[in-house]
């Protein structure tokens, strides 16, 4: 449910691209990353981050015929863990959804067959292709029920169990991320301002200290899936918002 009843208000801008902006800043994305992947130990250096196309468009072919397939990633990022490439994506999750592992299974393979399709003819037998790792952070109020694998949607003999190929959802509740594992204030203060929100009492004296930058509270706002708050926040001119005044 979101925090605020929601009304027919035009927003000043689209709140997707809002939260795409936030983690696509190499310190904010290396933070979040080291905290879900490596329990804040810094193994991503900012450094070797690399900005990459969320476009994810590719195609198949299948007995003569091409299909072209795409997808639209949130955020795309190459870097280095222990000296080898990877590629990292991630993506926000706002309500509960069963088709979770599929599409990041989409996102993936699309990936895997770029790279391939890059390659020159005569250079893909001896082709190594750049892992590719997706990561989805979960930001709804409720519990997650829905699976966190392909697998888990499946029925399969008990002969053939574990050798069906399986793809994980990757999925990070929000809720239940430890914010001493985050180093940039920033990433900080969105993961405890949404953390604070579902957690909140309604009563507005308890939110007193939640002060954040407007940036941050319009990403909290996204992520709560409070339309009506983004517009209101978005009108602010103050910089520095306390979220107990604008909240209702």
């Amino acid at each position: 449910m979101s925090l605020l009843i929601q009304k027919q208000t035009k927003l000043i801008s689209k709140p997707d691209l809002i939260y795409k902006d936030f983690f696509k800043k190499v310190e904010n994305f290396m933070d979040l990353m080291n905290a879900l992947l490596f329990q804040g130990r810094a193994l991503i250096d900012e450094n070797s981050l690399v900005l990459c196309d969320a476009n994810a468009t590719t195609h198949f072919e299948f007995d003569d015929e091409v299909i072209g397939v795409g997808k639209q990633r949130d955020v795309l990022m190459k870097c280095t863990v222990n000296g080898v490439a990877i590629l990292l994506g991630l993506e926000n999750q706002s309500t509960v959804d069963y088709s979770m592992p599929f599409r990041v299974m989409d996102y993936d393979t699309i990936t895997y067959q770029q790279q391939f399709n890059l390659q020159d003819e005569d250079k893909r037998q001896s082709f190594h292709p750049i892992p590719v790792l997706t990561l989805v952070l979960y930001s709804g109020d409720k519990l997650w029920h829905q699976p966190y694998s392909l697998i888990e949607r499946m029925e399969i003999p008990e002969a053939l169990k574990g050798w069906v190929n399986n793809w994980n959802g990757n999925i990070y509740d929000i809720k239940d991320i430890r914010v001493e594992w985050l180093k940039n204030p920033k990433v900080k203060a969105v993961i405890e301002g949404v953390q604070r929100i579902y957690q909140w009492d309604r009563d507005k004296e308890s939110l007193n200290d939640l002060i954040l930058s407007k940036e941050e509270a319009i990403v909290v706002a996204i992520m709560t899936n409070s339309e009506e708050l983004v517009i209101r926040l978005e009108k602010e001119e103050s910089e520095e918002i306390k979220m107990c005044e604008v909240i209702d």
